[in-house]
């Protein structure tokens, strides 16, 4: 209850400073990829227990590829946009679990 609490508040003050400038879609979109990153982070935070480095690092690397691709194309792709939010995710839950380990 406390973190749907938070998230409210947070999203309140993110839709009081952008929706003058911001459409409204862009606003949802940048919702639901947020949420995707935090559901990929905690699901790999609770399902990865001996973390592995080669998932977390290569989920990392992999998401820098990603963003380079998705910065120079020439057209938006969502499918990429969804594909980086879940490789950030899975790279914040592993190295949260792997911090947690030292």
């Amino acid at each position: 209850m406390v973190v749907v609490a938070a998230l409210n508040a947070i999203d309140a003050v993110i839709v009081r400073l952008l929706s003058p400038d911001v459409h409204p879609f862009v606003i949802g979109f940048a919702r639901a990829l947020f949420g995707l990153l935090v559901v990929a982070a905690a699901a790999t935070y609770q399902l990865l227990s001996p973390v592995s480095p080669v998932l977390v690092f290569g989920s990392m690397l992999a998401a820098f590829v990603l963003a380079m691709v998705i910065s120079f194309k020439r057209k938006i792709s969502p499918p990429l946009i969804l594909t980086y939010a879940v490789l950030e995710g899975v790279f914040v839950g592993g190295i949260s679990q792997y911090y947690e380990q030292m």
